[in-house]
C-alpha cells in the first residue's frame, strides 16, 4: 500500500494536553493518515466520544466479547499506538452484554478528534453529522458511491481507501 499523494487535510488547532497525557507521550498528528483515517471509521462506526463538563475526556470503542477481542487487542491498539502513541488502552468486558470496550481518558486526544477531526461527542444518535466535515469536503479523498451505512463493519475501511492505493 501506498499513498496516492501527499494528504491533504492538515490538522492546524491548537491542542492542549493534560499532565497525563504529557507523561503518558501521547502525540497528535498534524496531518490525515491511513491510520488516523482507519481509527476516524472505526470511531464512526463502532465508538464513541465523550467531552463532558466535568472534564471527564473519554474515548471508547465497543465490539462483540469473543468475536472482536482479536480485533481489539491487536489492530485497534496498534492504531492508537502508531497514531498517538498510545501504548496501553483501557479494555473491559459485560459478559450479560455480550460486550467488550476498548478505550482511553485523554484530553489531548478527545479535544483533537472533536475539534480538529470533527468527530462529534456525545451519543451518536443525537449527532446531526458522523462523518467528519474535513473528511466529506476533501476532494480527494470522499466519494459518496463508497459510503456505507453506519455500524456496518467496513466503514473504517472505506475512509481509509479513499487515500490509499491498492
Amino acid at each position: 500500500m501506498k499513498f496516492i499523494n501527499t494528504p491533504s487535510i492538515i490538522f492546524l488547532m491548537d491542542v492542549q494536553y493534560s499532565a497525563q497525557d504529557k507523561k503518558r507521550g501521547i502525540q497528535i498528528p498534524t496531518s490525515l493518515t491511513p491510520e488516523l483515517a482507519e481509527l476516524i471509521g472505526i470511531l464512526v462506526g463502532d465508538g464513541n466520544i465523550y467531552l463532558r463538563k466535568n472534564k471527564k475526556y473519554e474515548i471508547r470503542i465497543c465490539g462483540h466479547l469473543s468475536e472482536d477481542k482479536e480485533h481489539h487487542q491487536t489492530i485497534i491498539a496498534s492504531l492508537f499506538n502508531k497514531v498517538f502513541n498510545v501504548k496501553n488502552l483501557v479494555e473491559t468486558t459485560h459478559p450479560y452484554k455480550c460486550a467488550r470496550y476498548t478505550g482511553i481518558s485523554s484530553k489531548a486526544i478527545t479535544t483533537f478528534l472533536v475539534y480538529n477531526v470533527g468527530l462529534p461527542s456525545g451519543r451518536k444518535l443525537d449527532a446531526k453529522q458522523i462523518i467528519p466535515l474535513a473528511i466529506l469536503t476533501a476532494d480527494d479523498f470522499y466519494n459518496p458511491d463508497h459510503l456505507l451505512p453506519r455500524g456496518n463493519e467496513k466503514v473504517a475501511k472505506v475512509l481509509a481507501q479513499k487515500i490509499i492505493h491498492d
